[in-house]
């Protein structure tokens, strides 16, 4: 049933591109380079999302700057209103959160994210390794559209981001 799940996914990638992005991501900030963005329909894993990214011709939303934060927070809120997986985790090494393609760690002195009292390791638990834009209310807590760590294995929706390939300028004359 998965390897279903994953050539359906990897036909929507090789059915074409549209408006410089592959289908689907319809989503577009214009940081000091365009990005497009996918948020999807299915729920997956975090593992299963960082996968479905991949053979979308992306990669799990990488969060840089506090105003492409704000972009994928209206975003997500307009885009069905519910908590969505991003790319990153703390899975190579405990308590250090590490963006899934570029391996950049987050540095949360340059600009918040996460929501009050995250990352928690819920209950004590240490597994809770993967992080969500989170949409929550319940045990006392509040989440609106801020990180939460949580465990790999939830299946949610996510978000991929999408890089055009920069086409250098040509300087021809003076």
């Amino acid at each position: 049933m998965e390897v279903v799940r994953y050539f359906a996914i990897y036909m929507l990638y090789f059915i074409g591109y549209v408006k410089g992005s592959p289908r689907g991501f319809d989503k577009v900030f214009n940081g000091s380079s365009p990005s497009y963005y996918f948020f999807s329909h299915d729920l997956e894993t975090w593992t299963g999302a960082l996968l479905s990214c991949q053979i979308l011709g992306g990669y799990l939303v990488e969060i840089n700057s506090q105003k492409e934060y704000m972009f994928v927070k209206e975003a997500s809120r307009a885009t069905e209103g519910v908590s969505r997986w991003i790319g990153l985790s703390n899975k190579r090494q405990m308590d250090v959160w590490e963006w899934a393609t570029s391996h950049e760690v987050y540095n949360e002195t340059i600009f918040n994210m996460w929501a009050t009292g995250e990352p928690d390791h819920f209950n004590g638990q240490k597994d809770e390794s993967c992080v969500l834009l989170d949409k929550f209310e319940g045990d006392g807590k509040t989440h609106n559209f801020e990180l939460a760590d949580v465990m790999c294995d939830r299946r949610e929706k996510y978000i991929c981001e999408y890089n055009p390939p920069q086409i250098p300028k040509l300087a021809i004359g003076k």
